[in-house]
């Protein structure tokens, strides 16, 4: 069982507009993405969970996995704050485009 309060301030922080779009290849989720990739305080769609996992990143799925309320606070700045610094320094043609394959993820992700 999660941490009081934790699913509640996790489901809030996944429904907002920029985290409803994943954060490595825009997918929408129209309530959210389903998992969160810890290292980077983002939510993403299930491809880019595998990719990032393939790497050993440490994935937690949002309504599948105990959280913390240290844990949810880690992913405050979600995908907004990934597009303002990761993604904001990619040039356009290296970004990851909706639909891409698991193996172009994983390139992605290990850039």
């Amino acid at each position: 069982m999660s941490e009081a309060g934790a699913e509640k301030e996790l489901d809030r922080l996944r429904k907002k507009p920029a985290n409803k779009a994943c954060a490595n290849c825009g997918s929408i989720g129209q309530q959210g993405h389903g998992a969160a990739v810890m290292k980077y305080g983002i939510f993403v769609c299930h491809t880019c969970k595998s990719a990032h996992q393939s790497y050993s990143h440490l994935c937690k799925s949002v309504s599948m996995s105990y959280w913390t309320l240290k844990e949810v606070a880690q992913l405050k700045g979600g995908n907004a704050a990934a597009k303002k610094t990761w993604m904001a320094r990619m040039p356009a043609h290296g970004k990851l485009k909706t639909g891409s394959s698991l193996d172009a993820t994983k390139a992605f992700v290990n850039k």
